[in-house]
């Protein structure tokens, strides 16, 4: 049995469980926004920021699974400290949102260059099928949408939130079904 499906194998199913029901979230966050962005308030950034925590397993997951890809493992494991203060930082917005913008973008990048470093290495690895290995790679570089819509308005924003959560629940989906091969 080679190292990769003993890897697949070896995630849990909630990982794939959670990061389904997160990216669900934060796409539904997204989609609610681009309708009226004034719901963008400190309900919405505490909802946004439980859907990012729970999205979050998605790293997890990817990071067991490619244990044979040092590289991506490392970036990985950054990607999800990253990922989880990207989330946390939501919570902040809560109390503080003038604050909290500038650590939740930080974050924010930072994770999605982990995904990004993670991708390349695991499509230079060529260990998984060519759409799964380059999930995280689309995913680390969907997060760079995200500023270019806020710039371009709320809707366009919004909109490229609600894209990323669709990419979480891609990698969700594939946790799930144990389909990195």
């Amino acid at each position: 049995m080679n190292t990769t499906a003993t890897a697949v194998r070896s995630t849990p199913r909630p990982l794939g469980w959670t990061t389904v029901v997160g990216g669900l979230g934060v796409t539904a966050a997204g989609i609610v926004a681009a309708v009226d962005a004034s719901v963008a308030d400190s309900v919405w950034f505490g909802f946004a920021g439980a859907s990012v925590l729970l999205s979050t397993a998605g790293v997890v997951g990817l990071h067991r699974a490619a244990s044979d890809v040092p590289v991506a493992r490392t970036a990985l494991g950054a990607a999800a400290v990253t990922m989880t203060l990207f989330g946390l930082a939501h919570f902040y917005a809560v109390v503080d949102q003038d604050r909290a913008i500038p650590f939740f973008s930080a974050f924010m990048l930072l994770s999605a260059l982990g995904l990004v470093v993670a991708g390349v290495a695991l499509v230079r690895a060529r260990r998984w099928r060519p759409t799964v290995r380059a999930l995280p790679l689309v995913t680390g570089l969907w997060p760079l949408t995200i500023p270019i819509g806020l710039a371009i308005g709320d809707v366009p924003h919004f909109l490229a939130i609600a894209i990323w959560g669709l990419c979480w629940t891609a990698i969700g989906r594939i946790l799930l079904a144990g389909d990195l091969r």
